[in-house]
């Protein structure tokens, strides 16, 4: 995805391509939201299409927001194969200040955040310890229960019908999408000043 930006807008600087890549992941899982919310316009029939569509959405959202959290990763010299790791950080970025707590503390006890203050995404691109993902499972719990709790709401508004739907599914999916983009920032900071 970032070689791509690289190569349609070759003399943006990393801090105009982080960006770009807010404004087209916030215009994506907007969209996903409003258009899953716009199937129950119809009273009855929409409704029942719309809450099968909101689990499909769901999967949209998740599947949107981990391609933008790799990419910012990306954008920042961070390249994560593990996809066990890959799967903690983007778990991590949508759980906010609980996940970056976590994520701090298995830096500190696997040695690798002597130095460094907060920015626990940067430290994602080296090898890893066999315990960096022991806490995988808590991670995974913790994002559960909180996901589901978020996203109960936005699954019940998207069946809303007369078009009420789509302004609560896309509202409900871009205040989720601006809640990654500040988590996104806090993990990695600011962009460099020149491509890695």
């Amino acid at each position: 995805m970032v070689k791509k930006l690289r190569a349609a807008h070759p003399h943006e600087t990393p801090e105009q391509m982080l960006r770009r890549l807010d404004r087209q992941y916030l215009r994506d899982v907007t969209a996903i939201g409003g258009v899953t919310g716009a199937s129950a316009f119809v009273p009855g029939i929409g409704t029942v299409t719309s809450m099968g569509l909101s689990a499909l959405a769901v999967g949209g959202y998740l599947e949107r927001t981990a391609l933008y959290a790799q990419a910012v990763a990306e954008l920042h010299g961070v390249h994560v194969k593990d996809p066990d790791l890959a799967r903690s950080m983007v778990m991590a970025i949508m759980l906010g200040e609980e996940g970056s707590q976590l994520m701090n503390t298995v830096l500190l006890q696997t040695g690798k955040a002597t130095g460094v203050s907060g920015r626990w995404g940067m430290l994602l691109g080296g090898k890893s310890s066999g315990k960096m993902f022991s806490v995988e499972r808590a991670i995974r719990n913790m994002f559960i229960k909180r996901f589901l709790t978020r996203q109960t709401g936005a699954f019940l508004g998207r069946a809303l019908p007369f078009g009420v739907g789509a302004v609560v599914g896309g509202g409900a999916n871009y205040g989720l999408g601006k809640d990654v983009v500040k988590n996104t920032r806090e993990a990695f900071g600011d962009a460099r000043r020149s491509s890695p």
